[in-house]
């Protein structure tokens, strides 16, 4: 009998196919009973796959670092330098870059770390 997921005679891999089939059911129950979400991600996902966008535009999208938040080493290389050097830190040209790279949620993050550090007396952040 042919498989149903695979389309082999027999099943090349019946238990990744069962898996399949069950993960496919419960997708669908989910969109019958309302609890699927669609996430950003995927929206944006089949947006840059189609047809009418060129591969050009979609790497630049996917690659522009204002699309994205700031990754959390980023933050971390900064509160480490506040860390060492205190806060006379923020004004080196390195942790400059590093802050300019920041979107404004990281810099917040960064400013709450930064005035939690200094209340425990530099023990947190």
């Amino acid at each position: 009998m042919i498989c149903r997921t695979c389309g082999t005679d027999p099943c090349i891999n019946s238990t990744f196919c069962a898996n399949c089939r069950k993960a496919d059911a419960r997708r669908a129950a989910e969109r019958r009973s309302g609890r699927f979400r669609v996430s950003a991600e995927l929206i944006r996902a089949h947006r840059l796959l189609a047809d009418d966008v060129t591969f050009e535009r979609a790497y630049v999208e996917i690659n522009d670092p204002h699309s994205r938040p700031t990754p959390q080493t980023t933050i971390e290389a900064v509160l480490y330098a506040v860390r060492r050097r205190s806060v006379p830190a923020l004004k080196e040209a390195n942790v400059l870059g590093l802050l300019k790279q920041c979107d404004p949620a990281a810099r917040a993050q960064i400013d709450a770390r930064i005035t939690k550090l200094a209340e425990k007396g530099n023990d947190a952040a």
